[in-house]
């Protein structure tokens, strides 16, 4: 019987895990992203030197979620020579789509399954080690783009020539950069995993999984 081309076995375990944990992250994203919202507020209060978050929510607009953020002015700052006063009642509002949370989990796994393997426990190493390093991406990178788009607001209005590297993450991340870091790592992982197995001995080593 003819072994399965591994190019096409491989691309037939993307799609399969692509279209599962797709439409576990559609049905459940609401959920999902909730118990994330803590954690980004927090990260928020420790990365946001500029501004204080009134309130984090998840709310629904044109059939989509998105997570948003309100906040305030957490300090007097002086931006393009102009004194931005701490007022409580001046409020920047910023939001991204919820989706950018789960969508590059998805693609991270769905990556990770489509490259052959030689042992199971391989597969499970590569799980194992990038999902959470994504997770931990991703966790660092919405608090991230919340505050780059609401230090833009002022930069825009007030010092459009000011260069930040904050604006540039935000922007680099929006244009494809969270797709280009789970491609990255998604390699990590799959190069990584078989350096932490055991060498099996020669006479017991399978051919890899198609």
């Amino acid at each position: 019987m003819r072994a399965p081309d591994p190019f096409l076995a491989g691309l037939a375990r993307f799609a399969v895990t692509a279209v599962l944990l797709g439409t576990l992250a559609v049905v459940f994203e609401e959920s999902l992203v909730a118990l994330a919202l803590p954690v980004f507020e927090a990260f928020l209060t420790l990365i946001d030197t500029t501004f204080r978050t009134v309130e984090l929510s998840i709310v629904h607009s044109a059939g989509e979620l998105f997570v948003q953020r309100l906040a305030t002015p957490s300090h007097s700052h002086v931006l393009g020579g102009k004194v931005i006063l701490a007022d409580p009642s001046s409020q920047v509002s910023t939001r991204i789509a919820a989706g950018i949370v789960l969508q590059p989990l998805v693609i991270t796994a769905a990556l990770l399954t489509a490259w052959p393997w030689v042992r199971t426990v391989e597969l499970v190493l590569r799980l194992a080690i990038g999902v959470p390093m994504l997770l931990i991406l991703l966790l660092v990178d919405v608090p991230l783009t919340l505050y780059g788009f609401a230090w833009y607001k002022e930069v825009d209005l007030l010092d459009p020539e000011r260069v930040s590297a904050l604006i540039t993450w935000a922007d680099f991340m929006n244009v494809g950069g969270r797709f280009a870091m789970s491609l990255l790592v998604a390699a990590m992982a799959t190069i990584a995993a078989p350096f932490l197995t055991r060498p099996g001995d020669s006479s017991s080593r399978q051919a890899p999984c198609a």
